[in-house]
């Protein structure tokens, strides 16, 4: 079916579990404001649409207060570039360690990598 508009302002897609055959459209990569996409249990075949592939170079530290944001389910800030150690709290301990891989400057749970700061003597 061709569409001469598409809408954008989706946050959330659900296309489980529906038998979808065929290429993943190029154009699913126009919804901006698109948080959450789920193409499990499909027959999808092909690429994963280049629209789709990560482009954010987030840089920084991660706010402290992250970890304290009772609302928040799920983070994903892998393969950017942040720095410097990861907030801890209940809602970033349970989140996998697949969420904050790919930045070589993050440290801290639930990576591997230990946080080691030498204070400066005043």
């Amino acid at each position: 079916m061709e569409q001469e508009r598409i809408l954008n302002s989706y946050a959330t897609i659900d296309f489980s579990w529906n038998r979808i055959e065929g290429q993943i459209p190029e154009s699913i990569g126009l919804l901006k404001e698109l948080i959450a996409l789920h193409f499990s249990d499909n027959a999808f075949t092909g690429r994963i649409p280049l629209s789709l592939s990560p482009s954010n170079q987030l840089s920084g530290t991660i706010p402290s207060g992250l970890g304290t944001l009772s609302f928040l389910a799920y983070i994903n800030v892998s393969h950017n570039q942040l720095k410097g150690e990861i907030p801890q709290g209940t809602q970033i301990m349970g989140q996998p360690k697949s969420s904050f891989e790919g930045n070589a400057g993050l440290c801290g749970l639930p990576l591997q990598e230990t946080c080691f700061f030498i204070k400066e003597r005043a």
